[in-house]
């Protein structure tokens, strides 16, 4: 099954959120050679941690979320859970 975390203690230290996000951009740029244009950040923890990771990219940010939960035009794509 899915293991749930409690990731929002994070928040309460500015190191370690800074820590969290160099580690990610830190992999991002170590695996992926070409520019990164874009971030996806999956609802709902991606889009505390998605603008941080893509403003130190210089990449858009994204937000995923279910059809018809989000304003404007969308774009949409059919997927099945992994549970």
């Amino acid at each position: 099954g899915i293991l749930f975390r409690d990731i929002f203690p994070i928040f309460q230290d500015p190191k370690a959120i800074e820590m969290l996000v160099s580690h990610v951009v830190d992999h991002i740029n170590a695996t992926i050679k070409e520019k990164v244009d874009v971030i996806v950040g999956l609802d709902a923890r991606g889009f505390l941690f998605g603008p941080m990771v893509a403003l130190r990219l210089n990449a858009a940010f994204v937000p995923s979320r279910k059809k018809g939960k989000l304003p404007g035009k969308t774009l949409s794509a059919d997927f099945k859970k992994e549970y």
